[in-house]
């Protein structure tokens, strides 16, 4: 799926409903999904894949969750500027044994883009651990940025100096807003909303990751989403070029 308006490009995957690029004028805003060398061993890397149902490393299970593995069912552009990519869930990987409907709507806006993931719990018994969220890969051309929380006056320095590459920051604070400094290239504003815990996380100086996760990173089998409920988590990106 690509959407446009402005000068705002969106490129979304069907495989786990990821954006794959994001750019402005041309210039990528988002670190666009690639396969890259990490430590001598090739890995994908980019994009903003969401992380569901839970947000990092499971004993036995996959980083990160299954969905970004995961073909999405239906395919719907809407306009020029938006569109929804669903998946219906039926138990079909032993490990999470639970029916849910997830979709993602997304839309260009005037100043970026934004994401709204929807999740309804689909079966009749058994409530369903959920703990997800959003892992943005943004673009530094010049190798450093700064990362700003400023209702909590927090900033974090992103160069090889200062920030340690593979060890991820983590933050028991919202993502309303960050405001990401990318030298060379200008500022991003993302809001999240639910979302109380953020990551900070890099393993290449190519791109930070400031990550909204929705509830703190061990409380995925206290998150439990139950028979006829639904979970909404929204992801706006704002740009604002250098000069």
């Amino acid at each position: 799926m690509i959407l446009r308006n402005g000068n705002f490009t969106l490129f979304v995957s069907q495989l786990g409903a990821t954006v794959t690029g994001f750019q402005h004028k041309g210039e990528h805003v988002i670190f666009p999904q690639q396969m890259i060398v990490i430590n001598g061993n090739l890995k994908l890397r980019g994009g903003v894949p969401i992380l569901f149902p839970w947000f990092g490393s499971r004993e036995d299970l996959p980083q990160h969750g299954f969905l970004r593995d995961t073909v999405m069912t239906k395919t719907e552009v809407l306009s020029p500027v938006e569109g929804i990519y669903a998946l219906d869930y039926s138990r079909n990987k032993f490990f999470y044994e639970h029916r849910f409907l997830l979709s993602v709507y997304f839309s260009i806006t005037p100043t970026g883009y934004m994401q709204q993931l929807q999740v309804s719990h689909m079966g009749d018994s058994e409530p369903m651990p959920v703990n997800p969220g959003f892992h943005p890969y943004f673009a530094m051309p010049k190798h450093n940025a700064k990362v700003e929380f400023p209702n909590e006056e927090t900033s974090i320095d992103i160069t090889e100096e200062k920030f340690e590459r593979g060890k991820g920051m983590v933050l028991e604070m919202s993502a309303n807003p960050a405001v990401i400094h990318l030298d060379g290239l200008g500022r991003v504003t993302i809001t999240a909303g639910d979302c109380s815990t953020t990551v900070v996380w890099t393993d290449s100086f190519r791109y930070i990751c400031v990550e909204p996760v929705f509830k703190p990173l061990d409380e995925y089998e206290k998150t439990l989403l139950y028979p006829g409920e639904v979970l909404d988590l929204e992801l706006e990106v704002a740009f604002e070029p250098e000069g």
